[in-house]
């Protein structure tokens, strides 16, 4: 959970790149892993939306695969055909991870290719800025789940200064969820990573 100031905060310094792992669902009768509603922010103007919110986990990307609305909490819930966000929807819900904070390392940055992004030092230094406003407002130790290898492998080299930053800061890995793989063998990973952690 997550107090209205905090929320506040964090959605005018960082809402722009950033999102909750909290979706709408589909209208009734249609499945939850259908792309309906996935576009979806006005959940986030109601205060219940609130006690959902997780801070103590953060989902973390590499950078947008496109560009999306410039709207509050708008990244990861892209609503366009060729978007990947409501696999999300669909492998989250019912974990420990529905309502956990998403952002991205590279910030304002579209590239499709991972390969062709850069992590710099500013990068690192913006996430760690974000990160603090983030933990000033849970006590309980962040954990970061790095969606994806390039993700992963960066954020580890970063394990000893996070640790120095956030007391108690835990670095996981989960396959990143444009992965060429179906969602239900995208949902099976996250429910073994839980099993696994």
């Amino acid at each position: 959970m997550i107090n209205k100031t905090n929320f506040e905060k964090l959605k005018d310094e960082c809402g722009e790149w950033a999102s909750w792992a909290l979706w709408t669902a589909p209208d009734r009768g249609k499945p939850l892993n259908c792309k309906e509603n996935i576009g979806d922010l006005d959940l986030f103007d109601d205060d219940s939306c609130l006690e959902q919110l997780k801070p103590e986990y953060v989902l973390l990307g590499l950078n947008w695969s496109r560009k999306t609305e410039k709207k509050s909490w708008s990244n990861f819930h892209d609503p366009l055909p060729k978007s990947q966000d409501y696999k999300l929807r669909y492998a989250l819900k019912g974990t420990c991870l529905w309502g956990a904070y998403i952002t991205d390392i590279k910030k304002n940055f579209v590239k499709l290719n991972s390969g062709q992004v850069t992590i710099n030092e500013d990068d690192y230094e913006a996430l760690k800025r974000e990160l603090k406003l983030l933990a000033s407002s849970t006590n309980i130790p962040l954990t970061i789940i790095a969606l994806g290898n390039k993700v992963f492998e960066y954020i580890q080299t970063r394990q000893d200064d996070l640790n120095k930053s956030f007391e108690g800061c835990r670095i996981k890995k989960l396959t990143h969820y444009s992965a060429y793989i179906s969602m239900q063998k995208y949902k099976e990973k996250v429910e073994k990573f839980f099993q696994d952690s």
